[in-house]
């Protein structure tokens, strides 16, 4: 028996669904038409778009980690994310953009969450350290990509350094971020109210991208981040001691 649609049947199931709107797919296997709406057709593809972005991306990060910056090329990236040349065109300018989006993705992401997750009524200190365990882990995690920013290296090839123009305008954001955190304790009137908040975010941010590069190697307590934040919030100078009772008694 003959289970496929008639011609006919297959005239009027695509009028029915509006073939000016949508699209219809027929299954000979079973003789059955599905509805494909272009709309649905389009959230694939841009997911589509997006797995094959990452892709890229990932290959990307796999050789700037393992080569010299000079080293790498668009056709290696393109070899290693299995995709063609042209599609990394389509979502990166060059190679320089392509090293930049790698190394700060999730950044927008970053900055958001930041005041977020934070418990309500958290103390000052709880607050900042939850902030500066996120930034402080992205950092970690694509510290070798950071290096090869600030090296001299990536300024030689690339001649100006556009990079470093782009890496300040994601940094303000970050700083912004903080700042937003501290300017609510300037209300509480534990942090001094003398210097802008986003001057005091610059040099935790600064703070925490010393502990990121120059203290990798430290003892465990070193580096460990509530000390960096207790001398933020407190300075490095010795607390004055507590005059013993001897000591006041003597003339």
């Amino acid at each position: 028996m003959n289970c496929a649609p008639t011609q006919a049947e297959n005239t009027r199931c695509r009028q029915k669904m509006g073939v000016g709107k949508k699209s219809a797919h027929l299954d000979k296997r079973l003789g059955l038409w599905f509805n494909t709406d272009w709309s649905v057709s389009m959230r694939n593809s841009a997911a589509t778009d997006q797995l094959k972005r990452q892709e890229i991306m990932r290959a990307a990060e796999w050789l700037f980690r393992n080569r010299r910056f000079h080293e790498v090329t668009l056709d290696r990236v393109a070899q290693v994310a299995k995709v063609s040349k042209g599609t990394i065109y389509r979502f990166f300018q060059d190679k320089d953009d392509l090293f930049f989006q790698t190394a700060t993705s999730g950044i927008d992401e970053l900055c958001a969450r930041l005041g977020e997750r934070i418990p309500r009524g958290a103390r000052f200190e709880e607050q900042l350290l939850t902030a500066c365990g996120r930034i402080s882990s992205f950092f970690e995690e694509r510290r070798p990509l950071f290096c090869i920013m600030q090296s001299e290296e990536i300024h030689a090839v690339s001649g100006e350094r556009p990079l470093q123009k782009r890496w300040q305008t994601a940094r303000k954001k970050l700083i912004a971020a903080l700042a937003a955190i501290i300017k609510q304790e300037v209300r509480g009137s534990q942090i001094r109210a003398d210097v802008p908040a986003e001057v005091l975010a610059a040099y935790l941010l600064g703070m925490l991208r010393a502990r990121a590069r120059e203290l990798a190697d430290a003892p465990g307590r070193a580096k460990r981040l509530e000390l960096m934040l207790e001398i933020f919030c407190t300075g490095a100078g010795c607390r004055p001691r507590k005059k013993s009772r001897r000591s006041s008694r003597q003339p």
